[in-house]
């Protein structure tokens, strides 16, 4: 388990380098991809092709700031972010960046939701560049989800599971709480009786 724990950081810490070098590229990608005028940056859509590779994605999810594949996964929701954040208390248009992590990490997850009874929904490493926060509430949509689904959702911290703050669950989306970057997993828990205290901050050994 410490090997599965060492390769979810150290997969994370590279995503996010190759990510952000990127950044740039996806701000443009949605206006690429449909075919609107090219921007002053001159990027093409091999450019965007490439970009998303890169990033182990597809266009529309490069495009879209979304999962749609995610690694060591059969079966996932579809996840994305865009729009407006509650930034330290002030309502701001922000993205949180989606990244694809591991089979290592989708492995971490998946021990994890058996823990609390429920099923993964999508795990990815999210991150915020050029973004400074304290706390932020986020939604993000999630294919399926329902109002009135019991949606966890776990922070890996230093190798352990953490669980985070749901604020609302609707109809595809839920808001989250969240106080930093790094690696999340979206379980449905449907069973009232799952997911209590005894799965909080558990050490998978």
């Amino acid at each position: 388990m410490e090997k599965l724990k060492a390769e979810i950081l150290r997969g994370s810490s590279m995503r996010l380098c190759r990510r952000v070098w990127h950044i740039k590229t996806a701000l443009l990608c949605t206006a690429v991809y449909w075919c609107l005028p090219m921007t002053a940056h001159g990027e093409t859509l091999a450019e965007i092709e490439t970009a998303a590779a890169a990033a182990d994605m597809n266009i529309e999810e490069y495009s879209a700031n979304a999962i749609v594949d995610a690694p060591g996964l059969e079966e996932c929701a579809r996840i994305s972010q865009g729009g407006t954040c509650v930034i330290d208390g002030e309502s701001r248009e922000a993205t949180f960046t989606l990244v694809k992590t591991t089979t290592g990490a989708a492995a971490y997850a998946q021990s994890q939701a058996r823990a609390v009874g429920g099923m993964v929904l999508n795990v990815a490493e999210i991150i915020s560049p050029g973004i400074v926060y304290d706390e932020a509430e986020v939604r993000f949509d999630i294919e399926g989800v329902l109002t009135g689904d019991r949606i966890v959702v776990y922070h890996c911290v230093k190798g352990e599971w953490k669980e985070t703050e749901v604020l609302e669950v609707s109809d595809h989306s839920a808001t989250v709480r969240m106080h930093e970057a790094g690696i999340y997993c979206f379980i449905r828990c449907n069973d009232a009786a799952a997911g209590q205290t005894a799965a909080h901050d558990m050490i998978i050994s």
